[in-house]
């Protein structure tokens, strides 16, 4: 199931990749939840119970891996900049998994628990 659209790679290109290869990753990161929801917003109603957050996770480190070390970019201090900067458990996920080269991988567990994790933070936070 694609749930990466033309638009989608555009602003993931533009408000991501562009932000972090600037090492300005707190732009960056502030634009993964958005980039989730709307991959989330692109899985049939009948398939997020097997394909939620998680799958949505994974598309998009695997997105942000394949441009960063196709461009010859530093992968390892890119995803620890986007790490550090992260506030939330998605977006640390993402940054964990864009970085497979360095034995950070992302597994379905990890990814569940820090999406499950994420209402519940925003409401202690509020």
């Amino acid at each position: 199931m694609d749930i990466l659209t033309g638009t989608i790679e555009e602003k993931i290109e533009r408000d991501i990749l562009g932000s972090a290869v600037r090492h300005e990753y707190a732009a960056a990161t502030g634009q993964i939840a958005a980039v989730l929801a709307e991959l989330y917003a692109n899985i049939p109603a009948d398939k997020r119970i097997s394909y939620g957050r998680v799958h949505t996770v994974k598309v998009l480190a695997d997105h942000l891996y394949t441009h960063l070390a196709a461009a010859g970019a530093p992968v390892l201090n890119i995803a620890a900049g986007l790490y550090e900067a992260s506030r939330d458990p998605l977006s640390r996920s993402v940054a964990s998994a864009s970085c497979p080269s360095a034995g950070w991988t992302i597994t379905s567990r990890a990814a569940f628990f820090a999406a499950a994790a994420a209402p519940a933070i925003g409401r202690r936070a509020r």
